[in-house]
C-alpha cells in the first residue's frame, strides 16, 4: 500500500502554496458525496493512492476510478461554490485540481 506524502506549505515556493480552505466546508462537500465517489476521492486525493491502487481496492477498472475521481471533484467545486461562505474554498480546490 501506497501512503501519502505531505509536504508543510514552508517546504513550497510562496506561489505554491494554497490559500487554506475552511475544513468544514469542504469536509461537508465530500461527506455529501455518493458512496462510490466519496471513496474513491478518499483513497486518492486524502491517502495518496495511485488510481491503479485505488482501483485494486475498490474492485473496478483504473478508467472508472479516474472516471468517478474527475466527477467527485466536480461535484465538490460545485457544493463549495453555492455556498457564499466557502466562496474562498471552492476557489482553493479549483486551484488544487
Amino acid at each position: 500500500m501506497r501512503t501519502a506524502a505531505y509536504v508543510h506549505e514552508t517546504d513550497l515556493p510562496a506561489e505554491q502554496v494554497q490559500p487554506e480552505v475552511p475544513h468544514a466546508a469542504l469536509l461537508a462537500a465530500v461527506q455529501e458525496l455518493p458512496e462510490r465517489f466519496r471513496a474513491t476521492a478518499y483513497l486518492t486525493d486524502i491517502l495518496g493512492y495511485s488510481c491503479q491502487n485505488a482501483a485494486e481496492v475498490i474492485g473496478v477498472p483504473v478508467g472508472t476510478v479516474k472516471s468517478r475521481l474527475d466527477r467527485a471533484r466536480d461535484q465538490v467545486r460545485e457544493r463549495l461554490a453555492s455556498e457564499p461562505s466557502a466562496t474562498c474554498a471552492a476557489e482553493s480546490v479549483t486551484k488544487m485540481y
